[in-house]
């Protein structure tokens, strides 16, 4: 007696083989032969659960698709395959899996948030404030974790550069007023250091030298203005007083350039020029106009090759726009990146991606003055032309948004805060 062979399975497709970052995806395969079959799916890293568990009787498998790419190359590609065996044979099928980078949104619960930040590994952080206390709060995988730190009203949330632990600074006493305070946690302890008592704060902004010590900037309100910068030495803190050549300091950004020299850029539109830069050479500092046009929304950054960036809200001709500046040695090379005129533009400060190119984010008003339509938009440049990412909110959303970059994590991730208008809704939007 001679039992007759059945026929062995043949793989005619596969669906679907695209998608969107975050999304529920249900996979299907059409397939021939003489059943019954058992099916085993690997998806390359593209999906969750990546693999079948174990063979399956079932011909579908319901996942949910990976991370996309980045701002460059959203799209990333997965090399997944199915396999498909009968009592007769086994086919695999492999295939391409495309997964597209989208804006994913986590809520933010919280009232009162002092500042946000994005740590190396890409998860989203921020201080917040309640009645008695303040809390430094981190998203991981699903919630929220909380940890006590040492009170002030804090302005700038960041991570040390060598030890990616979290450090805060602020002003102790008042809203505006009292001491300019340094915080910091080592290990599961947070500390907290007093550096100056500075009366009306106008302002205030953090960088770390090269060897990982922060140098911390303040403006003061009074009669006149000042500008102080204050740098942690091995003893205590080093404080100077900025000559400021009559300008407003108000809201002044700090940065420590490639040669690990601090420089502080200040002004407004109010103020006789534009932009002003003091940077320390040595022991003096040298004060100069980086932008001479009235602009206001000063950002500044340092950019991998050690060079200092500046993004502006400039003014020309009763217009408005965004400027992304690049210092050379010849001087600052501007590059107008949006000269649309817009009724509103928020200005926010520069990141960079992994290749060393700037990444900007800032919010308009696509609608008119009576009835806004706001929108984000990331843009990103690639030998020196800049591009447009996904918008934000994605198409089909409602517009009314308003928002501030974070950064960029080292996996390429990029952060935003945003916010309903008029409404008291917040979330962090990441793109990946």
């Amino acid at each position: 007696v001679t039992e007759e062979s059945g026929e062995p399975p043949q793989i005619i497709a596969v669906s679907p083989t695209e998608g969107d970052s975050g999304t529920e995806v249900t996979f299907t395969a059409e397939v021939t032969g003489d059943g019954p079959f058992t099916y085993y799916w690997d998806f390359g890293g593209g999906a969750s659960p990546n693999q079948s568990s174990g063979v399956s009787d079932q011909p579908s498998a319901t996942v949910t698709l990976s991370r996309g790419g980045t701002l460059p190359e959203p799209v990333a590609t997965y090399p997944a395959s199915l396999t498909v065996t009968n009592s007769s044979g086994t086919a695999i099928h492999d295939f391409n899996l495309s997964i597209s980078a989208w804006w994913h949104l986590i809520e933010i619960p919280f009232e009162h948030v002092h500042a946000y930040a994005l740590t190396p590994d890409g998860k989203p952080a921020l201080l917040r404030g309640t009645e008695t206390e303040v809390v430094y709060c981190v998203w991981n995988s699903g919630y929220w974790e909380e940890e006590v730190i040492p009170r002030a009203t804090y302005k700038v949330l960041a991570h040390h550069p060598l030890t990616s632990e979290p450090v805060a600074v602020g002003s102790a006493g008042g809203e505006t007023s009292g001491t300019v305070v340094y915080s910091w946690r080592s290990g599961a302890q947070w500390y907290q250091e007093e550096i100056e008592y500075a009366g009306w704060v106008a302002g205030i902004d953090l960088a770390f030298h090269q060897d990982g010590s922060p140098v911390v900037c303040w403006g003061i309100l009074g009669d006149p203005f000042a500008l102080k910068v204050a740098e942690r030495t091995p003893e205590d803190w080093m404080i100077e007083t900025v000559p400021t050549e009559g300008q407003d300091p108000r809201q002044p950004v700090l940065a420590v350039g490639g040669e690990d020299n601090i420089a502080v850029v200040y002004g407004n539109s109010e103020t006789p020029g534009g932009v002003w830069i003091a940077r320390k050479q040595a022991t003096t500092w040298e004060i100069s106009e980086a932008i001479p046009e009235p602009s206001s929304g000063q950002e500044m950054a340092t950019a991998p090759d050690g060079a200092l960036v500046l993004v502006v809200r400039r003014s020309f001709a009763h217009t408005t726009y965004i400027t992304y500046a690049e210092e050379t040695p010849s001087g600052w090379n501007l590059e107008d990146i949006d000269t649309s005129d817009y009724y509103y533009v928020n200005t926010v400060a520069p990141s960079f991606l992994a290749d060393g190119e700037p990444v900007i984010a800032y919010g308009v008003n696509i609608g008119e003055q009576d009835e806004p339509v706001y929108e984000v938009r990331v843009v990103w440049r690639d030998t020196e032309a800049w591009n447009l990412s996904v918008p934000f909110p994605p198409e089909g959303n409602t517009s009314s948004w308003g928002g501030s970059l974070i950064g960029v994590s080292m996996d390429g991730t990029v952060a935003l805060t945003v916010g309903e208008h008029d409404t008291s809704s917040n979330y962090y939007a990441l793109f990946w």
